[in-house]
């Protein structure tokens, strides 16, 4: 009887330590992420400061052209979704906010030429 409750204490304790394990690892990787995260926010906050001032810089282009408009609203939009992106959804809002910076460029390449 006595071996029956060492061997369930056993269990117990082994199972604690495991998902003490697997907590204490989920943890390390969330903290390993927040710099990659606020890497990906700052890359995006870069890039939108540049459109921005290469926006200034032709103002006449941005009235006149409505694609530019467009493209222009599309990237901000997708710029506030990486800003509030999770370790989750960062992937999702990360490549929309890529392919939204490479139409801003096409579409201000043909306004311009």
């Amino acid at each position: 009887m006595e071996n029956l409750k060492e061997e369930d204490l056993n269990r117990t304790q082994a199972v604690q330590q495991q998902q003490d394990q697997l907590q204490e690892g989920q943890q390390q990787e969330e903290a390993m992420t927040q710099p990659q995260l606020a890497e990906e926010r700052n890359q995006a906050n870069e890039l939108l400061v540049t459109w921005q001032e290469r926006l200034a810089e032709k103002p006449d282009v941005v009235e006149q052209s409505e694609p530019v408009q467009n493209a222009w609203a599309d990237l901000r939009e997708a710029h506030s979704a990486v800003v509030r992106a999770d370790e989750a959804s960062m992937p999702v809002a990360q490549q929309t906010f890529e392919e939204s910076a490479e139409r801003m460029e096409k579409v201000w390449t043909e306004a311009t030429d």
